[in-house]
Parts: structure tokens; C-alpha cells; sequence
């Protein structure tokens, strides 16, 4: 993305940057045989097992609640995991509307013994940031529990912080999500300008 953007430039042999960059645009190569394939498929992979991780743990921890019971140590516990499991759906669904046309909205109702379609990027879009809003205002009803240091190698987090991550997140997808000189124009950018300055003043590795 970033050559493509002409943000950055390049030796050509790596990861198709060459191809990717090239100008006059060419259309992405999506076939399999691409000496550089791993460049659109490793994306793709990684992102959707994020979710499938992040899907697995949200129904361990509801069928570890039935009954009344908690799943992990204490209830505050199973509201961080469930609340962070959702983050990362979240995320992820934006940075396949980032990067593909398609894809499949995959969230914690998604029901996995129904087909389920791909659809567009931005309706793609809508539910990654649907998500994102339901993390802020649940991270803000729980604000004051801490997160443990290894989940974003960031010391002394909050669910109160991981809000604001959340409300940075959806700034830059918002902003970066259109394709055309049209789509950008009709951005809402006072929703951009109002997420971005309720979001972190940190870079999450």
C-alpha cells in the first residue's frame, strides 16, 4: 500500500511491489500462479484468522456462561475478553474493507451453519465500524478494568484507552475506505475529524 501510494518507493523484486505500483495502473493479479500471490493472500489469511480466533473465543465464553457461571477468574474478566474478541472482529472486517473488493462479514451472531455470502466492501465497512461504535460504548461502560500488558505489548491499558483505540481505528478506516476521487469527496469527514480527535495519541504495534 504503501508504493501504491506513492508514499514510499522500492527495489521492484519485493512482495509485487512493482506490479502493484506500477503506472499507468494495472488491474491487481489475482491469479494463483502470481510469483507474488502471498502479497493478496497472506493479508487475507491473517485478517479472517484473527476473526475466526476472536469468533472461537466469544462462544467459548458464552457456553462457559450458562448457567450464571463466569468463564474465566471473575465476571470482569469475561466482560474484557468478550469486549476484546469484538475489538478485533471489528478491526479486522475494516482492514479487509481496506484491502478487497469482497469479503464476508463475519461477527459474534454470525451463525456458521447458515451459508453466509461475501459483500461489498463497504457494506463490509458499515459492519466492521457498527462493531467498533458497540466496543466504544461497552469500553466506556467498563472503563477502569486493565488490560493485560501482552494483548497490545502496551503497559498500563484500560478498557477506557482500548475506547479510544477503537474510536482511532474507525477515524482511519472512514477516512482511507473509498476508492474513487467521489467516494473520498462524500466521506463524512466530520464524523473522521470526531472520531480522530476522541482517539488514542498512540501508534498499537
Amino acid at each position: 500500500p504503501g508504493v501504491m501510494a506513492d508514499a514510499h518507493s522500492c527495489s521492484w523484486g519485493n512482495y509485487g511491489m512493482r506490479e502493484l505500483s506500477s503506472e499507468p495502473r494495472a488491474a491487481a493479479n489475482n491469479s494463483p500462479a502470481w510469483n507474488y500471490a502471498y502479497a493478496l493472500e497472506q493479508p487475507w489469511y491473517s485478517w479472517y484468522g484473527a476473526i475466526s480466533a476472536a469468533k472461537d473465543g466469544l462462544s467459548a465464553i458464552a457456553a462457559g456462561q450458562e448457567g450464571g457461571k463466569n468463564f474465566l477468574a471473575d465476571a470482569d474478566s469475561d466482560k474484557r475478553a468478550k469486549i476484546f474478541a469484538n475489538f478485533i472482529m471489528g478491526i479486522s472486517n475494516g482492514m479487509v474493507a481496506i484491502y478487497y473488493d469482497k469479503g464476508f462479514l463475519v461477527k459474534e451472531d454470525t451463525d456458521f451453519s447458515k451459508e453466509i455470502s461475501t459483500v461489498s466492501y463497504d457494506d463490509l465497512m458499515s459492519g466492521a465500524v457498527a462493531i467498533l461504535d458497540q466496543v466504544i460504548s461497552d469500553c466506556n461502560t467498563n472503563a477502569s478494568i486493565s488490560l493485560p500488558q501482552d494483548w497490545l505489548q502496551i503497559d498500563n491499558l484500560t478498557l477506557g484507552d482500548l475506547g479510544k483505540i477503537a474510536h482511532s481505528f474507525i477515524a482511519r478506516f472512514k477516512a482511507g475506505v473509498g476508492r474513487t476521487r467521489q467516494e473520498r469527496d462524500t466521506a463524512d469527514w466530520a464524523s473522521i475529524k470526531s472520531h480522530a480527535s476522541q482517539g488514542a495519541p498512540m501508534a498499537p504495534v
